[in-house]
């Protein structure tokens, strides 16, 4: 992720949904596009559901056909985006959210982004590159 042409990161600003995708895209260091990633009105804020569906979907992680309990206390079992939320939550992508709400609704922030991406193996494969030593 990057930050602005004014230098600043904006960490509590939120991501459009295209936004978003231009980061996975990124992050994957490929082509792909914004329909095939499943966006739609990417002018629109993304919000944690949103989010968490397409991160389920860019990291290749096996989504649960179905839930036997609840992942989080505020999200059903039968909410649209619950299976993802179960296999980004199983594969530790919301540490940040240990013993809290999920709040599918909310407003997804740049700084949860950065957060939830730095736990993917694409990411973090990129951030052990960059922080090893030379050779």
């Amino acid at each position: 992720m990057s930050g602005y042409d004014d230098g600043t990161f904006k960490q509590e600003g939120n991501l459009t949904r295209g936004e978003m995708a231009d980061i996975l895209r990124r992050a994957k260091g490929g082509e792909i596009s914004q329909e095939a990633m499943g966006i739609s009105d990417p002018e629109k804020i993304i919000n944690r559901a949103q989010a968490a569906e397409l991160l389920a979907k860019f990291s290749n992680l096996d989504i649960p056909k179905k839930l036997h309990q609840r992942v989080f206390s505020d999200v059903s079992q039968k909410h649209w985006a619950a299976p993802a939320i179960a296999a980004d939550k199983m594969a530790g992508y919301y540490a940040y959210l240990a013993g809290q709400k999920f709040m599918p609704a909310n407003e997804l922030s740049r700084a949860e982004a950065a957060e939830i991406l730095s736990k993917t193996a694409i990411v973090k494969e990129k951030i052990k590159t960059l922080i090893a030593p030379e050779k």
